[in-house]
C-alpha cells in the first residue's frame, strides 16, 4: 500500500492533557478512549515548557519566570495530566482550484495528482480505509484532516468515507493548504479573506463528513495573522506546525505542554508563537520530544534506512515523552 502519495506525513503528535484541559482534542489516547468533539478549555496551569530530557519537564522557578506564565495549582478533581498519542491523517489538495473569493482565472494546483480523476479518488479511499482498518484493529482512531478537493468529490460521488470515519470515532478536521485555496503571495491578503476561505473550506469538511463542529487545523503556517483568522472561522486547536520552505519544525515548538501562543509567525521569528497568552483564542498542542530538528522532514519517503528507521526514531521519541510524563 503506498501512501506516501496520500499524504504528506503520518503525524505524531503527544500533549500533555489534564481533565479539563484536553479530553477529546485527540482521538487516540493511552488508556482512555475520550468522545469526540467533546469540549476543551485551556487551565490556568498550562505552561509552555519544552523540554529536552525527562528530568527538565517540571516546571522550577527559572523555566516559569522564564516564561512569564503564573502557576496555579489545579484542582484535586481534575485528576494528573495523560499524554495524548495521536495518529494524524493530511489529505492533499491535488487537483485544487483556488477559492473564487480571491480570483476566477487562476490556474488549479495539480500536484501529482487530482481527486476529479475518479480512480485516482477511489484508490485513495481505500489506502484511507485500508489505515483507518490497522489503527482500529489496535484500538486507536485518527485525527483526519481534510480539504477540497477530496472533501467536494466525496459530495459530488456520494462517497461516505470521511462520514464512516467520523461514526467510527475519528475526529475529522481540516488540513489548510494556502497556496491551493488563496493562490501565491497569501501572506499579503487581509484576514477576513483567510477567515472567508477557512469557512468555505470548513462548510464542505462538514458536509462530507456530516460532524456539527470542525475546531482542528493544521496548515497556514508562515502567515502570521493565522491564529486570527482561525478564530474567526471557529477553529480553536491548531498544531502539526513545520515550516513548509525547509520542512523543520524548530524544537522551542516541541515538547508535551499545550499552550495558547501569543501570536502566529512568518517561519523566522517565533517569540509570539512561542509565548503563552493565558487569553488566547487557540491552543497549539505540541508534536512531543524530538531530537531533531528536521523530524518534520522524517517520513517514510526520505528516511535513510526506510520505513523501520522511521518508526524506531517515532518510537524512540515516544518513549522520551512517557518518561517525561
Amino acid at each position: 500500500m503506498n501512501l506516501s502519495r496520500l499524504m504528506s506525513t503520518i503525524l505524531l503528535i503527544l500533549a500533555l492533557a489534564s481533565s479539563s484541559a484536553c479530553t477529546g482534542i485527540f482521538p487516540v489516547t493511552l488508556g482512555v478512549q475520550p468522545p469526540v468533539n467533546s469540549t476543551l478549555t485551556g487551565p490556568a496551569t498550562e505552561i509552555p515548557v519544552n523540554p529536552t530530557s525527562a528530568a527538565s519537564v517540571i516546571p522550577t522557578a527559572e523555566t516559569v519566570a522564564a516564561t512569564s506564565v503564573p502557576v496555579q495549582p489545579s484542582p484535586a478533581s481534575q485528576g494528573p495530566a495523560g499524554l495524548l498519542f495521536s495518529i494524524g491523517m493530511h489529505i492533499e489538495p491535488f487537483g485544487a482550484t483556488p477559492s473564487q473569493l480571491v480570483g476566477n482565472d487562476l490556474p488549479g494546483f495539480i500536484r501529482k495528482g487530482d481527486y476529479h480523476k475518479r480512480a485516482f479518488f477511489e484508490r485513495h479511499v481505500r489506502d484511507i480505509q485500508k489505515m483507518a482498518e490497522i489503527i482500529e484493529r489496535h484500538g486507536g482512531r485518527m485525527t483526519v484532516q481534510a480539504q477540497t478537493p477530496f472533501t467536494q468529490v466525496a459530495i459530488d460521488t456520494g462517497s461516505t468515507v470521511l462520514s464512516d470515519l467520523a461514526a467510527s470515532g475519528n475526529e475529522i478536521s481540516l488540513h489548510f493548504h494556502e497556496d491551493a485555496h488563496l493562490w501565491k503571495n497569501s501572506e499579503q491578503l487581509p484576514v477576513e479573506t483567510w477567515c472567508a476561505v477557512m469557512k468555505e473550506e470548513i462548510a464542505l469538511v462538514r458536509q462530507a463528513s456530516r460532524v456539527a463542529q470542525v475546531r482542528y487545523w493544521s496548515g497556514g503556517n508562515l502567515y502570521p495573522a493565522v491564529f486570527e483568522a482561525a478564530a474567526c472561522a471557529g477553529l480553536d486547536i491548531n498544531s502539526d506546525w513545520k515550516n513548509p520552505h525547509t520542512q523543520t519544525t524548530p524544537l522551542k515548538l516541541t515538547g508535551i505542554h499545550p499552550w495558547r501562543p501569543s501570536g502566529g509567525t512568518d517561519g523566522t521569528d517565533l517569540r509570539l508563537f512561542a509565548q503563552y497568552d493565558p487569553q488566547g483564542e487557540v491552543i497549539y498542542l505540541p508534536e512531543g520530544l524530538f531530537e531533531r530538528e528536521d523530524f518534520a522532514s522524517m517520513h517514510r519517503s526520505r528516511a535513510p534506512d526506510g520505513d523501520q528507521a522511521y518508526f524506531d526514531f517515532l518510537a524512540h521519541s515516544l518513549h522520551d515523552s512517557l518518561a517525561a510524563a
